[in-house]
């Protein structure tokens, strides 16, 4: 299984985030103070592997970057990063090698999180119900732009423009639940989607094809190769 890597990653949620070591504290003073103290530095963010980078025992080898958080967001719910990926990082995470990430930091002393050290790719992270990579968020701005370029596409069959709908709203969706609908509703999409595109396949093998049914069948097969892309399904 392949999938494109996130090009933005989840650090902390808002709340308590409760650890194998202890509870965490990510608010909205605690996201202020943690960017300012990123912006002040000036260094980009390694993502390592493990949390190999601070480990006692850390030889060069073990140094090495999976890739770099080049920017940090918080939207309220979630303090994000914006991730460069090293060729390495990006294969490891695009063949599903490393499902999670696990950030390394510095607290208050009451549990307050003040600085982002590093992220880590892990596959056992010690924040409970940690959000997995393939549920990470890619730029917002880039995807909306990829899908309102495919929605100007003219001839366009109702149900591709009914899956570009539903790839909105799941990009859009903000709580848990609102995730789990839109992907239903995605999902339900790609397999009318399916249907179309052997309908058109029919008719392309019939004596009644039309040359416009070649056309249309060549713009479908693009685009829903593209919006499986966008949406994780390949």
């Amino acid at each position: 299984m392949t999938k494109t890597p996130p090009s933005r990653i989840h650090i902390f949620r808002k709340g308590m985030n409760p650890t194998t070591k202890g509870t965490f504290i990510m608010n909205d003073d605690c996201a202020r103070i943690c960017i300012a103290r990123f912006t002040e530095c000036g260094n980009h963010i390694p993502v390592d592997y493990n949390h190999s980078m601070v480990a006692s025992n850390a030889t060069p080898d073990m140094a090495v970057a999976a890739g770099w958080i080049t920017a940090m967001h918080w939207d309220g719910d979630t303090l994000y990063g914006d991730v460069e990926w090293t060729d390495m990082g990006y294969n490891h995470v695009q063949s599903n090698l490393y499902k999670y990430t696990s950030p390394t930091f510095y607290t208050d002393g009451r549990g307050r999180v003040t600085e982002i050290i590093t992220v880590s790719l892990t596959n056992t992270p010690a924040t409970y119900h940690q959000v997995s990579l393939s549920k990470d968020i890619h730029n917002m701005d880039d995807l909306f732009t990829q899908i309102a370029a495919a929605e100007a596409i003219e001839g366009l069959p109702q149900v591709v423009l009914d899956v570009l709908a539903a790839c909105k709203a799941a990009l859009g969706a903000k709580s848990e639940a609102e995730v789990v609908e839109a992907e239903c509703v995605e999902d339900k999409k790609v397999e009318e989607l399916n249907r179309e595109i052997k309908a058109l396949k029919a008719q392309l093998n019939s004596k009644k094809t039309q040359p416009v049914a070649s056309v249309k069948l060549s713009a479908v097969d693009a685009e829903i190769a593209r919006f499986k892309q966008i949406c994780g399904k390949v």
